[in-house]
């Protein structure tokens, strides 16, 4: 799980983590993906602006009977 705090956002650390993130993936010859709760526009939207593709929709039941919508995304290249 990747985090930035919010004191961070829009400093470009959230993309530093997910390229370091996809290139260890890559590294030991795996295909980089995600999962992200629809509610997390922001995220998303940096998935998109960094050429992730979105591979489906879901939705999913979560302890407690809270069912969520989450998009599976797959990094470029």
């Amino acid at each position: 799980r990747l985090f930035v705090s919010p004191a961070a956002r829009g400093r470009g650390a959230g993309a530093l983590l997910l390229r370091r993130a996809a290139a260890a993936a890559r590294a030991a010859h795996r295909q980089p993906l995600l999962d992200v709760v629809d509610s997390d526009v922001a995220a998303r939207a940096l998935y998109e602006r960094l050429g992730w593709r979105l591979l489906a929709t879901a939705r999913q039941e979560w302890d407690g009977g809270r069912t969520v919508t989450l998009h599976c995304f797959a990094a470029a290249g």
